[in-house]
């Protein structure tokens, strides 16, 4: 109801269109909805878009900390349902979650309700435009593979894939090259997604499809920057270190990212070698309390920096 509240009795007060408010759009709307359908629902619902008598729900869960209490809310076109799952003293349960207590109860309640139809689609406030598959942005001229979805207009506005990036390489298509050290007739040049070396590493977790940039051919001049990136701890980072269950201090765990999974990583601990590693770029230190700076350079002579501090408990 979008009408402003009535407090006089026998008045009625003019009905405002959604149209009137302008903060969400009919689009925005929609896409959320949309994309609230698509939450993985509890395993009795499980593969429910295979099934012609299941109904298109837009849902959310909910857990209050210490699991005292769980809800869940969907909505059809029709109709909304709010479950709420709690004990009335607020005594918390390991099992007490919005997903395993709550949804099943929602979905119980739609399965007996009427069905209804979907939302209609609003195509005046949404235009077919080519996206990036890969980054889920608007698509460059050099994207590709490239997905026509409808968005809202607003989207619009919104910046081209700046992921995907031309790269030259030698006549083999095996190692970059640039116009200094190659003629530009024997250059093969192809769109290559690269993501910034921290994006990467977290990328590849989940994609081992991911290729990392080629290596530049020998006597090519090495123009990339941003070769790694420092994960754990970030610049200026306070850290404390408490002790283990063993009454020993805690070591700091410290993380990087490479664009090469081969690269040697020399680690350095206020100017001082620690110790080298490649592939699994990981160590662990025990470390005084007071301000440090750690120093990572690798076997090119790229080399990263940061400032941090160590808190005794």
């Amino acid at each position: 109801d979008y009408r402003e509240n009535n407090f006089y009795f026998g008045k009625s007060l003019p009905e405002k269109k959604l149209t009137d408010f302008n903060i969400l759009s009919a689009a925005s709307i929609y896409s959320t909805y949309l994309a609230l359908t698509k939450v993985n629902r509890p395993l009795a619902e499980s593969n429910w878009q295979f099934f012609g008598n299941t109904k298109k729900i837009a849902w959310k869960t909910g857990t209050s900390y210490g699991n005292r209490d769980a809800w869940a809310i969907g909505t059809t076109s029709r109709y909304v349902v709010g479950v709420w799952v709690g004990n009335a003293n607020g005594v918390g349960r390991p099992y007490l979650t919005g997903v395993d207590a709550a949804a099943p109860v929602l979905f119980d309640l739609f399965a007996i309700l009427p069905t209804s139809q979907w939302f209609d689609h609003p195509y005046d406030e949404m235009r077919k435009i080519p996206v990036c598959r890969k980054s889920g942005m608007r698509a460059s001229d050099i994207c590709t593979p490239v997905d026509t979805v409808w968005v809202p207009v607003s989207g619009l506005k919104t910046s081209l894939c700046k992921y995907h990036k031309l790269i030259h390489l030698d006549y083999t298509g095996k190692f970059r090259v640039t116009d200094a050290c190659e003629s530009v007739e024997k250059m093969q040049h192809r769109s290559w997604f690269v993501l910034p070396p921290i994006e990467a590493w977290y990328y590849k977790q989940t994609h081992p499809d991911y290729v990392e940039l080629p290596v530049f051919a020998k006597g090519c001049s090495n123009a990339e920057i941003n070769q790694m990136k420092i994960i754990y701890p970030e610049k200026n980072a306070i850290i404390y270190i408490p002790k283990e269950l063993t009454g020993e201090k805690g070591k700091v765990v410290f993380k990087i990212a490479h664009r090469r999974d081969n690269a040697k990583i020399f680690w350095h601990i206020d100017k001082t070698y620690v110790t080298m590693t490649t592939g699994i770029n990981e160590i662990a230190l025990y470390i005084t309390g007071g301000k440090h700076t750690l120093t990572i350079v690798d076997d090119e002579g790229n080399s990263e920096s940061i400032n941090f501090e160590i808190r005794e408990k």
